[in-house]
């Protein structure tokens, strides 16, 4: 096919795409202006929503636009409304596509700024969901630091100065999903019990959700038992590992069963498994949301995610191959994507070297994240048997039996529930087995190939001496 009618065809076609852009923000100002208005009351759609997590290297790009002078163009150079740097964000009306929610810690954000949402021309048409930077501080204690700034208090006045919901300072006891010893649970538990305290005091009219932890159903339950008791109007769910569909099962199945059918977030979960879950989990919990920066590979490690195939990853710019890096492409003249960020942008700045090619990376990524959690949300609301047929194909087992032990969690079913979990037990069990006999299979080939190795440069015939 003639190169020239590639470039001409409708999907590649510039003009179109800048009036579909244009079309999308003249309906962002317009749900905008209604908000502010108080015309709408209500902006989340009735089902699981996802709040992406502003990451250190878009925040920095969009900050660097601002303070940039007036002849600034980004990577979005065709464009005129990106010139101040707004091409790194998806909350405001300048964003290459617009999505008006928004999660940030208070660990970067009170690095940052104090009134951040004025700085951040967070509008106040944007869910601006913060969370507490207990991450950070239990990651940074591991390393052996201390963050002395994130206490309950001056984490509280940061979180009633910006944002809409704010979530309670809570410690994770686990960062993996390891079983924390007696005494790393305890602690982490009493000291949400006394964070919980300040925020009960201080907290004036801010929207608080409460942190549930725990990996087991015993500990779930105990830790649930110590906290409930506070006028927070929600729930956060923080177990570990956040990937996996079973796990998150089990802690929304837990809360909806124990009354709390609305306003839930996930924290840090947005695997390809677990959104149909949390999708699925919308049906009976109202308000369902759930955050991540998985997106943000792309700045990490210059991460391009495939839109037809979005588990395959190709990695732009990086120059030789490592272990994470396990598809590498450097020679495309041409985006293989259509999205808003693509047919705005040069192949060749994706590869040049600096934080720009792996922010634009990442606003690709988040656009097909927000596309796959609309998929999900969509279908769920449709024939049920058709969207278990999609989730069964595309997932992994453990997308779909996490719907069936949530419902069983729900109908307070133990022996269905009991099943199920052997059910998954068995499963990890043969998956273990596969991923140890293939672990030995592969050890065995490299010693081989390392004894092949040994030989041709010792020069020695080993089959004449033996």
């Amino acid at each position: 096919m003639d190169d020239d009618i590639l470039k001409s065809g409708p999907w590649r076609n510039p003009d179109l795409e800048k009036l579909r852009q244009e079309n999308t923000q003249l309906k962002a100002r317009l749900e905008a202006s209604q908000s502010r208005l108080k015309e709408t009351t209500n902006l989340d759609p009735p089902s699981s929503v996802y709040v992406p997590a502003l990451c250190e290297g878009l925040r920095y790009q969009f900050k660097k636009g601002n303070k940039m002078n007036g002849d600034y163009v980004p990577a979005f150079a065709d464009m005129e409304r990106f010139k101040k740097g707004y091409g790194f964000s998806w909350w405001t009306e300048k964003s290459p596509f617009y999505y008006p929610r928004i999660l940030v810690s208070a660990y970067y954000g009170m690095k940052s700024s104090h009134f951040f949402r004025d700085e951040y021309e967070i509008g106040p048409e944007t869910l601006f969901m913060g969370d507490s930077g207990g991450f950070q501080i239990a990651s940074t204690k591991r390393k052996g630091g201390n963050l002395k700034g994130l206490t309950a208090l001056n984490v509280l006045e940061w979180l009633k100065e910006n944002c809409d919901i704010g979530l309670a300072l809570d410690i994770p006891p686990t960062l993996s999903g390891d079983q924390p010893s007696d005494q790393e649970y305890e602690h982490a538990k009493n000291t949400l019990v006394e964070n919980n305290g300040v925020y009960e005091r201080y907290r004036d009219d801010l929207m608080c959700y409460n942190v549930l932890h725990g990996e087991t159903d015993e500990r779930m339950q105990d830790w649930y038992d110590s906290v409930k008791d506070t006028s927070f109007e929600g729930w956060a769910v923080g177990l570990k590992p956040s990937s996996h569909p079973i796990l998150q099962a089990r802690g929304l199945g837990f809360m909806a069963a124990n009354g709390h059918k609305k306003n839930i977030h996930v924290l840090g979960a947005s695997g390809f498994d677990v959104i149909p879950l949390f999708a699925y989990a919308s049906k009976d919990i109202e308000n369902l949301t759930y955050d991540s920066s998985s997106y943000n590979r792309g700045v990490i490690e210059r991460q391009y995610i495939m839109p037809q195939a979005m588990r395959f990853k190709m990695h732009f710019g990086t120059k030789e191959k490592t272990e994470n890096t396990k598809v590498l492409n450097n020679k495309l003249h041409s985006m293989p994507c259509n999205c808003p960020v693509c047919v705005n942008v040069a192949p060749e700045r994706m590869f040049e070297e600096g934080s720009w090619a792996g922010s634009l990376l990442s606003m690709h990524n988040l656009y097909w994240y927000l596309f796959y959690c609309d998929t999900m949300k969509i279908m769920s609301q449709g024939d049920p048997d058709m969207f278990r047929f999609y989730v069964s194909s595309n997932c992994k087992p453990t997308a779909e039996l996490s719907m069936d032990i949530f419902d069983a969690k729900m109908a307070n079913d133990d022996i269905e529930y009991d099943r199920l979990m052997l059910q998954a037990s068995l499963g990890a069990q043969k998956k273990a087995n596969e991923t140890s006999k293939k672990e030995k299979k592969t050890r065995k080939k490299q010693e081989e190939e390392a004894v092949a190795v040994a030989k041709e440069k010792m020069g020695i015939d080993w089959d004449a001496v033996f």
